[in-house]
């Protein structure tokens, strides 16, 4: 029997009439033993009628043959089996075999609302996988305008399931907001993200959720839980609620290191978890719930910078945090960090996520004026965790599904890495490290390869023609610019300044100041046009640098002085674009990346 049928009034043995209840969904009976209230069936109803009505055009996508269907479905297993991997639960549809079943139950005029939003964003989210050059395939997968489509699931979703406070307040809906969250990543709707992420803290706190950490058993709690499988046992409910407020936990921590703003689950501390089997091997999850714990201690960092705070408490800091990550890569075995796949894994994923916080946590420090050479150590800490996401970076970023959530993240943490090495590429006035040079042009080449299958290919034109500038940039000793103004994703304004040479007759409190925005694409800079020739400055940008006087004669270890700018504005530009239903400024071709002049 369909289990997503209705089942008409049945008789019990004492011949009283008992409602029946939709299969698939959860009875009055077990609602009220699970203490979780839900709307009534004649709601549901209501609902997916509302869900339908929201999108129309969602009915002949659903309709579409099956072997189409099948086709497409065949992109899902690479996503499915890595987003397991990652997280600490399974997606209720985590096969293409399951994702195909349930199309037809999807038919159903009275399917679950819930189950058909899951199934909704499953699909969507696989269709973005579909390279946009499988059009002669037979059937044909004309994707491109897959974005659109996953645009109007998510707003139905949001509109029909999340706005509504009935079915977004039970695990189930929890569960899809979840879901949600990783189809509106991997559409770049940040704002929209991140909204929907504080409110499912909020809904989960209010059932109760993390209070389920206070009288959990390790013993009762398995490393993984599929959520949708109907038990009765006590165990496995209190596992499924623990599993998917990890997993809520998880997803905002990682949200506050990827774009810089303060976590909602801060206040909330867990017991640590095991990372490593008693076989020994790593329990990649563990890990990454363990790495995103660390990770809340950035905004820490960054708000000390912000108030200018002691400079020795904010490196003792510094260093604190970072003992703490090098603990938490000691309990892993050696063999694990040196055996670095050429393909996408999560423990490649992982691995990246720990130098990149390694290097965001010493970046202040390394990027700040030092004329007692007190910060050696972070200039040579984050040199090293940005030459290893180098190195990291193309047999990650190759085996990606093309439209893996993400990606877009991947890209932007690279672009951070790979700037910093540039600028502190030159250890004499007119010398350049090689290698260094050498690392920012395999990243180019990745770039330009997987440009042509992703979803976010403004982005990567963007960075690829800024990192091609600051090549030549770091190449050019003989630029007659001696300081420039560049915006790195997520942290804001780097001001830069060359160091005076002997001779030199450029005054350090007027420098030429040169700003780095990316341009529209078709007026972008050729890669190997000399900085110093783009173009006049801004005469209104120009009296804004002007007021601002940055001594750039200082003494530094290196030959660039950077000044990291974490005022508020910097940091909450990205966030200012009106079109919301794009990739929000700071990603798009309006963000500031590209070298212009002024």
């Amino acid at each position: 029997m369909d289990p997503l049928s209705p089942a008409g009034p049945s008789s019990s043995s004492s011949g009283q009439i008992v409602k029946g209840t939709r299969k698939g969904t959860r009875s009055c009976v077990e609602c009220r033993h699970r203490k979780i209230r839900i709307v009534s069936t004649e709601s549901y109803d209501e609902e997916v009628g509302k869900l339908y009505h929201q999108v129309p055009s969602l009915r002949p996508i659903l309709n579409n043959p099956r072997e189409w269907l099948t086709a497409v479905a065949s992109y899902a297993t690479p996503w499915m089996s890595l987003y397991m991997s990652i997280f600490p639960y399974t997606s209720p549809i985590d096969t293409k075999e399951e994702l195909i079943s349930q199309h037809d139950e999807m038919q159903s005029p009275t399917a679950h609302p819930v189950t058909m939003a899951m199934f909704l964003c499953t699909f969507a989210i696989t269709a973005q996988q579909v390279p946009p050059d499988q059009e002669n395939t037979s059937p044909p997968l004309n994707w491109k305008d897959a974005p659109t489509y996953a645009r109007q699931v998510a707003q139905a979703v949001e509109a029909t399931i999340i706005s509504h406070t009935g079915l977004a307040m039970t695990v189930e809906g929890i569960e899809m907001a979840i879901l949600l969250l990783r189809l509106q990543l991997g559409l770049g709707a940040i704002r929209s993200l991140w909204l929907s992420l504080r409110r499912t803290v909020a809904l989960a706190e209010l059932i109760g959720l993390p209070r389920f950490w206070y009288s959990r058993r390790d013993d009762l709690i398995p490393a993984t839980y599929t959520p949708g499988s109907s038990t009765s046992s006590s165990r496995d409910r209190i596992t499924q609620k623990i599993a998917i407020w990890t997993a809520i936990c998880l997803t905002d921590r990682l949200s506050s290191m990827m774009f810089n703003l303060p976590a909602a689950t801060s206040s909330h501390r867990f017991p640590r978890k095991d990372i490593m089997t008693p076989e020994g091997e790593v329990l990649v999850a563990s890990h990454l719930f363990e790495l995103s714990s660390l990770a809340l201690e950035v905004q820490a960092l960054d708000e000390a910078c912000m108030m200018n705070e002691s400079a020795e408490e904010t490196y003792q800091n510094v260093l604190t945090i970072d003992c703490r990550l090098r603990t938490l890569k000691s309990q892993t075995p050696t063999s694990w960090w040196n055996d670095w796949p050429h393909k996408a894994s999560s423990a490649s994923l992982v691995q990246f996520w720990h130098f990149y916080l390694t290097a965001r946590i010493h970046l202040h420090a390394a990027m700040s004026p030092d004329e007692q050479d007190q910060f050696s150590y972070s200039r040579t800490a984050c040199e090293q965790a940005c030459e290893t996401l180098s190195r990291l970076y193309p047999g990650l970023r190759y085996g990606l599904p093309s439209g893996f959530f993400l990606c877009r993240i991947i890209d932007m943490q690279i672009y951070t890495a790979v700037a910093f090495l540039l600028l502190t590429s030159m250890r004499g006035s007119n010398a350049t490290d090689p290698r260094k040079i050498a690392m920012a042009q395999t990243i180019l080449e990745t770039m330009d390869a997987v440009s042509n299958r992703t979803s976010h290919v403004e982005f990567i034109s963007g960075a690829s023609s800024t990192i091609r500038s600051l090549i030549a940039l770091a190449r050019d000793g003989s630029s007659s610019s001696q300081s420039l103004t560049l915006r790195i994703p997520l942290l804001g304004k780097v001001r830069i300044g060359r160091k005076k040479t002997s001779g030199s007759g450029a005054t350090a409190n007027q420098p030429q100041d040169h700003e780095a925005a990316m341009p529209q694409m078709q007026q972008a800079q050729a890669a190997e046009q000399s900085y110093s020739n783009q173009g006049a400055p801004s005469a209104t940008r120009t009296a804004e640098v002007n007021q601002q006087h940055y001594d750039m004669s200082n003494s530094n270890t290196l030959p660039w002085l950077m000044e990291l700018d974490m005022n508020s504005q910097s940091l909450q530009y990205p966030f200012l674009a009106d079109d919301i239903t794009h990739f929000d400024q700071w990603l798009s071709t309006d963000s500031g990346m590209a070298l212009n002049s002024i």
